[in-house]
């Protein structure tokens, strides 16, 4: 999974306590030249350097695991921060 950091950025300005990047589990957490959030969700492909080209395959289904703090391993009671997300 791959993800712009400026979605997460933009996220945190809906929810009551923000959210660290690593609650999404991405593989790739991508700074782009521009802040524009969610822009990766209309991405066909991604190509990084001359040779590695990623195609998009699926969006990306919402599990439970950004619900749940990488540092403490508790889930947020309010449901955040997917709730905002499926909105």
């Amino acid at each position: 999974m791959m993800m712009n950091l400026a979605s997460i950025k933009e996220l945190n300005t809906r929810i009551p306590k923000p959210v660290d990047p690593l609650q999404f589990r991405g593989s790739f957490q991508l700074k782009m030249d521009t802040d524009e959030p969610y822009a990766e969700d209309h991405w066909q492909w991604v190509k990084i350097g001359d040779e590695v080209i990623f195609r998009v395959v699926a969006p990306c289904t919402r599990c439970i695991f950004p619900n749940i703090n990488v540092n403490t391993a508790i889930r947020d009671p309010d449901g955040e921060p997917l709730n905002t997300l499926k909105k």
